[in-house]
C-alpha cells in the first residue's frame, strides 16, 4: 500500500465534529477515542451537558481526546484531571484544552495509580474489567456523596459493574443506554456520623 497518512485522511474525510455542531466542544481527535461518533461517547456528553459541575474537582479516566473532561470543564468545573494509560491520547487531551481554550487542566500519562486528591466527580468510560478492578481506588478519591459515572461497557454488563460497585459502597442512580451500550450513574454514599 502506499505510503500515506491514514489518520490525516480520516480527519479530513471521515470525522464528523458532531460534538462541536452539538454541543460547542472543538476536538482534533487524531488517533484517541472520544471523536463523538461511538454511542458512549456522545452519550456522556449529552448527560453531561444537560448537569451543572460548578465549582467540582473532576477526574476524566481514560481520556482519550479529554472529552468527557472538556465537556464536564465547560460545565462549570473548576479543576479537570485527565488520566489515560496511552501517551498519544495524554498529548492529544493537552491539545484539545487548548483547542478549547481551558488553560491550566491537567492531563497525566497513567493509570489509576496516578490518581491523586478528591474529586466531585469521577468518569471512567473504559472496559468493564478495568473498571471493575480499578473501583476500589476510583472510591477512595471520590468525595462522600461524589458522583462516579461508568461507561463502555455493553447493557448486558450492567449487573457485574452494579455489584462490584455496591461492593465499594456506590449506589446507582440512574441508568440509561444506547445501541446496546450502558451508562450508569452512582453516587457514594455520604459517611454517617454516630
Amino acid at each position: 500500500m502506499e505510503n500515506r497518512d491514514w489518520n490525516e485522511e480520516w480527519e479530513q474525510n471521515s470525522f464528523d465534529p458532531i460534538l462541536e455542531r452539538e454541543f460547542g466542544i472543538r476536538l482534533h481527535p487524531h488517533g484517541a477515542f472520544g471523536s463523538g461518533s461511538h454511542p458512549t461517547t456522545y452519550q456522556l456528553v449529552d448527560y453531561i451537558c444537560r448537569h451543572d459541575f460548578s465549582g467540582q474537582t473532576v477526574l476524566d479516566m481514560g481520556c482519550g481526546t479529554g472529552v468527557l473532561g472538556i465537556a464536564m470543564a465547560m460545565h462549570g468545573a473548576v479543576k479537570v484531571t485527565a488520566i489515560d494509560i496511552d501517551e498519544m491520547s495524554v498529548a492529544n487531551t493537552k491539545e484539545n484544552f487548548q483547542l478549547n481554550n481551558l488553560i491550566g487542566f491537567e492531563a497525566i500519562h497513567g493509570d489509576a495509580t496516578a490518581i491523586e486528591g478528591e474529586y466531585h466527580t469521577i468518569v471512567a468510560n473504559i472496559h468493564k474489567n478495568i473498571i471493575i478492578r480499578d473501583l476500589p481506588v476510583y472510591v477512595s478519591h471520590l468525595k462522600a456523596g461524589g458522583t462516579f459515572i461508568a461507561s463502555g461497557f455493553f447493557t448486558s454488563d450492567a449487573d457485574d459493574i452494579i455489584r462490584a460497585a455496591s461492593q465499594q459502597n456506590l449506589r446507582p442512580a440512574e441508568q440509561f443506554s444506547h445501541e446496546d451500550w450502558v451508562i450508569i450513574i452512582f453516587k457514594k454514599a455520604p459517611v454517617l456520623s454516630t
